[in-house]
C-alpha cells in the first residue's frame, strides 16, 4: 500500500462498491486516508471498521490527537494496549505517542501494565 496508494485506494474501493460493510477494506481505507492526512475520513473509516488491529487502532488513536480529540485518543489508547500486549513494538510506539501529546500519566500506567 505504501508503495501504490492510489492503487491500494482503488482496490479497497473496488471492494466496498462489492460489499459497502467489507470491515477490512473499510479498516485499510481508512489508513490510505490517514497516510493522505484526511484525519476525519481516516477516524471515520477506521471506527466503522470496528479493527481490533493494534496497528490501525494507533493510527486512529493517533488521529484522534491530531483531530484535537484527546478524550477519544486516550480511549482509543487503552484499547490499543489491551489488543497489542504481544505486539511490544506497537505499544512502544503508543507510548512515545501518548507521551508527544502530553499524556504521560496513561503513558506510564499502560507502560507499567505491559510489564506486569
Amino acid at each position: 500500500m505504501q508503495d501504490d496508494p492510489a492503487g491500494a485506494e482503488e482496490a479497497f474501493q473496488a471492494e466496498l462498491s462489492l460489499n459497502p460493510n467489507h470491515t477490512l477494506a473499510r479498516a485499510e481505507l481508512g489508513e490510505v486516508r490517514y497516510r493522505q492526512q484526511r484525519w476525519a475520513e481516516a477516524a471515520e473509516l477506521l471506527v466503522d471498521s470496528k479493527t481490533t488491529t493494534p496497528r490501525l487502532l494507533y493510527l486512529l488513536c493517533d488521529t484522534y490527537f491530531r483531530l484535537g480529540k484527546v478524550s477519544s485518543a486516550n480511549l482509543t489508547a487503552e484499547t490499543v494496549a489491551a489488543y497489542a500486549k504481544d505486539a511490544p513494538t506497537v505499544m512502544e510506539d503508543l507510548i512515545a505517542l501518548l507521551n508527544r501529546n502530553g499524556q504521560s500519566e496513561l503513558a506510564q500506567r499502560l507502560s507499567l501494565n505491559l510489564k506486569h
